[in-house]
């Protein structure tokens, strides 16, 4: 095949879903990225070995579809695991990561598309956040990772919509759903597998800042709705927000903040975070814990803790 065939072949954006578990969940995804106003792209699933039907559901329901690929992995590869097979099957120069609990409105992705041709110092871009149940309110606006605390740290969180963010934010980094470019990606290696879930999208975002020296933002009139629990902005909570819902989502919560701060925190942040923050925060979440009686959970926790001191190092 010559190459212009090939490059004609090509689609602007491939939109990699990972998914476990969530039958009903990816189907509402895929069918509304479907409903998307741009057209120009493929819809790339992949499986994280579901054990509920996913996998055959998503075949019986897009597997007539010429863009729509559909990847059994056989067991559970984790978030950046499952984007990064998503991304090998991949023909697009753009890609689009969308996790399985979202829907997509319809100007969504060409609004992003847009701001990505334009843009000459974006190299990651995502859009405005809402809850899928209270589609008024603001899941997150802008995200950012405290380098002190190892904190994540979002702007907008319980506002009702007025319009009060509008045109492009700067971003820290972009949870739940963010594009970049498939050279781009192919330049840092995609996501870091070690985490397994949680800080891998950070990671990915910080890691690529620093490659390209480039930003990341947020479009706000690009919309997306993530199908969470309503919460309250964080400014008023009366506790740290920890609401893990295992023992080993406990474990990584715990062991991968400590794993960020060592690959992206400063010397002097690092140091500050290790004799400081880091042990204070282990006393506060493990109070916290332990008031609920979770204690396995609390056992889990400290042992991530550690364990985050120790996970090999990875190339930025």
């Amino acid at each position: 095949m010559s190459m212009s065939a090939l490059e004609e072949q090509r689609k602007k954006v491939s939109v990699i879903i990972p998914t476990r578990n969530r039958r009903a969940d990816v189907i509402r995804c895929v069918a509304s990225v479907y409903e998307s106003e741009f057209k120009d792209m493929e819809v790339v699933v992949v499986d994280n070995g579901s054990s509920d039907g996913t996998l055959e559901a998503l075949q019986e329901k897009f597997g007539g579809r010429d863009d729509f690929i559909l990847e059994g992995a056989g067991r559970n590869l984790g978030a950046g695991g499952g984007r990064n097979l998503g991304a090998k099957l991949s023909n697009s120069e753009l890609f689009l990561f969308v996790d399985d609990d979202n829907v997509v409105h319809p100007r969504m992705i060409p609004l992003l598309v847009e701001f990505w041709d334009k843009s000459d110092d974006c190299i990651l871009v995502g859009p405005l956040m809402f809850f899928y149940k209270n589609q008024d309110i603001i899941w997150s606006a802008t995200s950012r990772i405290d380098m002190l605390t190892s904190r994540a740290v979002h702007t907008g969180t319980g506002e009702q919509n007025t319009g009060q963010y509008s045109g492009a934010l700067e971003t820290g980094h972009l949870p739940n759903c963010f594009m970049t470019s498939a050279d781009a990606f192919q330049v840092v290696g995609g996501f870091v597998e070690e985490y397994v879930v949680m800080y891998e999208e950070a990671d990915f975002a910080y890691t690529l800042k620093k490659k390209f020296m480039k930003k990341a933002y947020v479009v706000c009139d690009a919309h997306i709705y993530h199908d969470v629990k309503l919460y309250k902005k964080q400014s008023e909570e009366k506790r740290p927000v920890f609401t893990p819902v295992s023992k080993e989502r406990a474990f990584f919560i715990a062991r991968n903040r400590v794993y960020f701060m060592r690959r992206h925190a400063s010397l002097k942040q690092l140091a500050l975070f290790c004799l400081v923050f880091f042990p204070a925060s282990l006393l506060v979440y493990e109070y916290y814990i332990l008031r609920d009686r979770e204690f396995a959970m609390a056992w889990k926790y400290f042992q991530g803790a550690i364990a985050g001191f120790f996970l090999r190092i990875k190339d930025k």
